[in-house]
């Protein structure tokens, strides 16, 4: 640890590589900035910095454009001068980083100091913070105190927000306006969750972008949970939102629950794709649901105009309520503006005036008041104990548990649910023995809700297939087939025993949480019977994804013999805190496709905070030099954790073909700005760190930091070097 103040020169390096201990390119240089004098210099030169109670002057920015993979801090109580300027008063710029929060630090804004009551349209008040990240940065547990006036302005893409506590309840009585919470534009593949917002405008406002999940955020004093389209009076472009997800959120004590505007006066645009499902109101004095399409100028004008259309509205199990003053549900559609909107679950009461829709949604009935609001039907429930009995439960339950049931050899546990329905499964599951493709359980369903109670478990029986041979041996059912859309959630559910294929995943807008794979029992002859020379598991892949975008899996454990997560085809992923086990790694698979372009894309997806153990790959990105051109872009690795690696800690190859390694590598599937950041631990002494292979103009701008890999008896064996790494 070092104070900034005095920089010692860089220790001289450039050790040659060796496989026992490889590649850390440089020191993790530490600082700590306890003045805003020396923060300039400690950006620029430390990768792990701690900015400690400072004051920053009036007038300026606390500049924070970190270095790809750094960290940074915040201790202490951090302040800002006075001054009538817009700011920001912080900057946070960079690729792959981590910023956090220490336990009881605050930056206070001192909005007091502007607060008039006018917000922008009074004196003169800064923005308090702006990101502009890329590249699976993560912001954690950051408390901001007193905006002046917009709290968070988010421009960037890969980013994950959590545990942020933004306080600004002193404005409520002293002229607190225009506090957005996180204001969210010209971003893509968005996470905010867990976090706390008390305010006097929006909780979430989303300008434009794409791909965001905004989970668990409790929101109190705001507008509401908020879009707000069609700022820009001359681009189509820069008025589109789409697949956006809201999940298990409260907003209380509010003017709106939920708020939805386009701007009548700005250019055409579009949303589409939105989903607001499992919300809590309370104490809302305007309106519960608000979607209006003829704001203009700052307020309504009662002229709708349908120049942003809005398609795929959902709201599933919005429930609470509002004010005896208050409307549960306003809806003002211009010409052709509102389209397919399915809504179930709705449930707002103690309004004292009739909803006004001017549109129905599909499911929803708008007349009356609104004390309480009606939910369109009973929520049908359902406990299914035998096979005979699930067709019809499917049909007809939204809300169904499936209890200890054996299914018929040759036959699929058939799950098409209902939109917003929600699935327990429960007890001992299983699935008889036939040679078949499978899948053995199928699960479909838009706002869907799937979990595992507690002791469950899914047993495909995997022991009566396994050959050692995989695809290539008998022919065995791919177990899970998932088939989601509209902000679906499956958690907690326990798999055992899969007879290939765990999990196949073609979806839009899923998460996925808290699952356990378990197929140890194919890494011998354990559970064969008395079958004598049989070997065990093959082609046993975690979470195989193809054809998905806008997906999250976390926290999950998988134990298997073959990749722990495979992607051929998607964007727009995360996958954090996975612990795979006996795998073949963390794996892009790009290339299959024979004749389609777009059928070998990959883009933008991040695996963070993941461990990967006795393993033969700890990272494997590989493309099918015998495949149709594709392309890799826009992937990060960060927080990786190896350890009893036995082949390769990272193998990026560019050879493989029929289903093996050629050793000619093609550039036919491009890997653009790979990044690995921080993949650490160790390899058997039989193994290679780092192994590279790419084909002609295959690989270019890739930024490695941190990788160290210890243990290996062979040599790296690389023919591009990514910059900030030696091979």
């Amino acid at each position: 640890m070092k104070v900034l103040g005095t920089i010692p020169a860089l220790l001289a390096f450039l050790l040659a590589a060796s496989a026992s201990q490889l590649n850390e390119t440089e020191p993790r240089a530490s600082c700590t900035v306890t003045s805003y004098d020396q923060v300039a210099t400690a950006v620029a030169s430390c990768s792990d910095l701690t900015v400690n109670g400072i004051e920053v002057p009036a007038g300026k920015a606390l500049e924070l454009s970190l270095q790809n993979g750094a960290k940074l801090t915040f201790q202490g109580h951090i302040t800002f001068g006075h001054s009538e300027w817009n700011g920001p008063l912080v900057v946070i710029k960079g690729s792959g980083i981590t910023v956090e929060g220490a336990t009881g630090h605050r930056l206070d804004g001192q909005g007091a100091l502007y607060w008039d009551g006018k917000g922008g349209s009074g004196s003169t008040k800064p923005v308090f913070v702006r990101v502009q990240t890329t590249g699976g940065s993560v912001l954690s547990n950051i408390n901001l105190l007193n905006c002046p006036e917009r709290c968070v302005s988010i421009g960037s893409t890969d980013l994950t927000i959590s545990g942020w506590n933004i306080d600004v309840s002193a404005g409520d009585s002293q002229g607190g306006h225009n506090t957005d919470g996180f204001d969210v534009s010209s971003s893509r593949n968005i996470v905010i969750k867990n976090s706390v917002v008390k305010n006097q405008d929006d909780c979430v406002a989303i300008n434009l972008g794409s791909d965001m999940v905004f989970s668990n955020l409790h929101c109190s004093g705001s507008h509401g949970l908020s879009l707000s389209v069609g700022l820009s009076k001359t681009s189509y472009d820069d008025n589109v939102v789409s697949n956006i997800t809201f999940t298990d959120c409260t907003v209380e004590n509010s003017a709106n629950g939920i708020h939805v505007k386009t701007h009548a006066d700005g250019a055409t645009g579009a949303i589409k794709d939105v989903t607001y499902k499992n919300i809590k109101l309370s104490g809302i004095t305007n309106y519960g649901i608000n979607v209006q399409e003829d704001y203009a100028n700052g307020g309504s004008t009662g002229t709708a105009v349908g120049n942003v259309p809005i398609t795929n509205l959902q709201m599933i199990n919005v429930e609470g309520s509002v004010t005896s003053n208050g409307m549960a549900v306003y809806i003002l559609c211009g010409d052709g503006g509102c389209s397919n909107w399915s809504w179930s679950g709705v449930s707002i009461s103690g309004a004292g005036k009739s909803n006004k829709c001017n549109f129905t949604p599909s499911g929803f009935s708008s007349v009356g008041l609104a004390s309480p609001l009606n939910e369109t039907e009973p929520r049908a429930s359902c406990t299914v104990t035998s096979y005979d009995q699930v067709a019809t439960a499917v049909a007809s339950c939204s809300d169904l548990t499936i209890d200890g049931i054996e299914v018929p050899a040759g036959k699929a546990l058939e799950l098409s649910l209902k939109d917003g329905a929600k699935l327990t499964f429960q007890g001992h599951i299983t699935f008889g023995h036939s040679e078949w493709g499978g899948p053995l359980v199928v699960i479909k369903g838009k706002g869907i809700t799937v979990e595992g109670a507690s002791g469950h478990r899914l047993d495909g029986q995997g022991a009566l297939y396994w050959d050692g041979k995989g695809g290539s041996g008998s022919t065995k059912p791919v177990f899970v087939k998932v088939s989601t859309t509209g902000g679906s959630v499956l958690s907690n559910i326990n798999l055992l025993n899969c007879p290939v294929r765990c999990v196949s995943i073609g979806a839009t807008d899923l998460t996925i949480s808290g699952w356990n794979i378990d197929v140890s029992a194919g890494d011998s002859d354990l559970g064969l019977g008395t079958v004598i020379g049989k070997q065990g598991g093959h082609n046993t892949d975690g979470f195989d994804l193809s054809s998905s975008r806008n997906i999250l899996i976390k926290n999950s454990v998988v134990k298997n013999q073959d990749d722990c997560v495979a992607i051929n085809h998607g964007s727009d992923m995360v996958f954090s805190n996975l612990h795979c086990s006996g795998s073949h790694g963390l794996s892009l698979s790009v290339g299959l496709s024979k004749t389609s372009y777009d059928s070998n894309v990959v883009s933008n997806v991040t695996f963070t905070d993941c461990t990967v153990e006795n393993s033969a790959n700890g990272i494997h990105v590989k493309t099918h030099a015998d495949g149709a051109t594709g392309a890799i872009t826009d992937v990060t690795y960060k927080n990786i954790k190896l350890s009893g690696i036995t082949k390769y800690g990272i193998n990026v190859q560019e050879d493989y073909a029929n289903g093996g390694s050629t050793g000619t590598a093609v550039g036919n599937v491009p890997i653009t700005n790979l990044q690995m950041i921080n993949v650490e631990g160790t390899v058997s002494s039989k193994a290679m760190a780092v192994y590279i292979l790419c084909g002609d103009g295959g690989c270019s701008s890739w930024n490695w930091s941190g990788v160290s890999i210890s243990g290996a008896g062979q040599s790296n064996n690389c023919n591009f070097t990514p910059s900030g790494f030696s091979c």
